[in-house]
C-alpha cells in the first residue's frame, strides 16, 4: 500500500504494525488479512483495503488523528485509477514473498512508524510497556520491556506521549 501511494505522490507514509498505514501521526489506511484453508492444505489469504481517499471535512466520530489522500495530494482522486495503483502494488508484493522475504522485511523496517518510539501494547488480559524495536524474521513486534525482549503476535498498539 505505501508503495502504491509513493507511485501516486505521497511521501512519508509509514506502516504502524501490525495493519496500519501513517502519514505524518495520522491514519490513512487499514489493512485487513483474512485466511481461509485447512491446516495441510490449499488455503486462500482475503486482503482488505480501507484507504481515506476523500472525507467530508466535518467527520466527528473518529476518535484518532485521521488524513485523507485528497487532503495530503492537495487534488481530486480518481477512485479507479488508485486502486489499480493499489491491486498492482499487492500483486508486485505477493509474487515477492517466495524469493524475497527478507527484502520486504528490511522495506518494512525502513518504514516503520513504531521503531525506537515508546509504545503501549494491549492485549486481551494484560497491558505491557516498552519501547519498539522492529519487526523479527515472522512479522512479530519486538518490545523491549524492563531490560527483555517480548515479542508480539497481536495486540493493539498506541504510541505513548511524554
Amino acid at each position: 500500500i505505501v508503495r502504491a501511494l509513493n507511485k501516486a505522490g505521497v511521501k512519508d507514509a509509514g506502516v504502524k504494525w501490525p495493519n496500519e498505514i501513517y502519514w505524518q501521526n495520522k491514519k490513512l489506511a487499514g489493512i485487513l488479512l483474512e485466511m481461509r484453508g485447512e491446516l495441510s492444505g490449499p488455503s486462500a489469504v482475503v486482503i482488505g483495503v480501507g484507504l481515506n481517499l476523500s472525507m467530508p471535512p466535518d467527520v466527528k466520530n473518529i476518535d484518532q488523528p485521521w488524513v485523507d489522500l485528497e487532503t495530503i495530494l492537495g487534488l481530486k482522486i480518481d477512485r479507479n485509477e488508485f486502486t489499480s495503483f493499489v491491486i498492482n502494488a499487492l500483486f508486485d508484493v505477493l509474487n515477492e514473498i517466495p524469493d524475497e522475504q527478507h527484502k520486504l522485511l528490511d522495506e518494512w523496517q525502513e518504514m516503520d512508524v513504531l521503531k525506537g518510539q515508546n509504545i503501549e501494547v494491549t492485549f486481551a488480559d494484560k497491558i505491557i510497556t516498552g519501547k519498539a524495536m522492529g519487526i523479527n524474521h515472522d512479522g512479530a513486534l519486538r518490545v523491549s520491556h524492563e531490560g527483555n525482549e517480548i515479542l508480539c503476535h497481536s495486540g493493539e498498539v498506541s504510541i505513548r506521549r511524554g
